[in-house]
């Protein structure tokens, strides 16, 4: 058993007519959440964990407002744009958009970890890890400021021995049981980013703005 092993923290498989539903994305996301405590990538990636848990708590608000309507994020998106409430802050759009770009991060961190085990390389200092995730997701849509939070972030890395024991849950000898469910995990949640970013990239919701 892993911390990835539980089924409810994978991601359904992207269905033929792209359209993602809300409840078990968000569900999966919130499973998600724990990854970015002490217990496993530490207390410095709280701002990280904050970010992802208050975007999916204002989409399960925007869901909860009418479940039948609001069952995929299209029927979100295409609603908020009818009523010209896209660029709100509050907005389930800039809502699904910070969520979509922090899971690209988390997952490109991930599958760098994966690959690099595979490489037979076994890096024990993953900072350069996270930083590579950070730079090709979030750095572009930060501010200098949240930039230079993200470095001190980046440095708290825990080394990864330490990292693959604690999602094994302090079993010795489980690596290569924590890295197939990290690949198996990956591969779902890859797809379901790339799926939202091109819808909202569709839809004109994508933005270049800072924060």
């Amino acid at each position: 058993m892993t911390f990835f092993s539980n089924p409810e923290m994978r991601f359904l498989p992207v269905p033929d007519d792209r359209r993602i539903e809300v409840l078990p994305f968000l569900k999966a996301s919130k499973k998600l959440l724990p990854i970015f405590t002490a217990d496993f990538l530490g207390r410095a990636f709280s701002p990280v964990k904050s970010d992802i848990e208050g975007n999916i708590n204002k989409l399960q608000k925007k869901y909860e407002q009418d479940p039948e309507k609001y069952k995929t994020f299209n029927d979100i998106l295409q609603d908020e744009i009818g009523t010209k409430t896209t660029k709100r802050k509050d907005s389930a759009s800039t809502a699904l958009l910070w969520l979509k770009r922090a899971l690209d991060y988390i997952c490109s961190f991930l599958s760098q970890v994966v690959e690099d085990h595979k490489s037979g390389a076994k890096t024990e200092n993953m900072v350069a890890f996270i930083k590579k995730a950070y730079e090709n997701t979030l750095k572009c849509y930060h501010s200098w400021i949240v930039q230079k939070v993200f470095t001190v972030v980046a440095h708290a890395t825990p080394w990864r021995r330490n990292f693959l024991k604690s999602l094994a849950f302090g079993k010795e000898d489980s690596e290569e049981q924590v890295i197939t469910d990290l690949e198996a995990f990956t591969n779902t949640l890859s797809p379901n980013v790339e799926t939202l970013g091109c819808l909202l990239k569709d839809l004109g919701l994508d933005s270049d703005e800072k924060v």
